[in-house]
């Protein structure tokens, strides 16, 4: 499935087009959903594929699916950040965007909250 919907590599001139996609996108329901459903076929193969590679038996093993979607939160993180931020992107905004994503995973995982004071 990955490789039957894989893209090219994004060439220093077309960032700025994946910066005006994801912008269209944003405001087109459609787009958007197909972009989704991208999204979630590819963690599906991505994260049977890791499965396979760690040898992980047990089909009901849910680890290997939250690895994959912990890391796509991120990068949707990231995306977001660089879709946001003003100028032209490059492709080392976008990698910069994501390695902040990524660090902020393991506080992600532990935060405790307290419960808000009513005003």
């Amino acid at each position: 499935m990955v490789r039957e919907r894989s893209c090219r590599p994004w060439s220093p001139k077309s960032a700025p087009y994946g910066k005006v996609y994801r912008q269209l996108a944003a405001r087109t329901p459609s787009m958007d959903a197909h972009g989704l459903r991208f999204c979630q076929d590819t963690s599906r193969a991505a994260a049977e594929l890791l499965r396979r590679r760690l040898g992980l038996a047990d089909p009901a093993d849910l680890r290997p699916r939250l690895a994959v979607d912990l890391l796509v939160a991120a990068f949707h993180c990231a995306l977001d950040a660089w879709t946001s931020s003003p100028g032209t992107p490059t492709r080392g905004d976008l990698a910069t965007h994501l390695r902040t994503a990524c660090a902020a995973l393991p506080a992600s995982l532990s935060l405790t909250v307290a419960p808000a004071t009513a005003p």
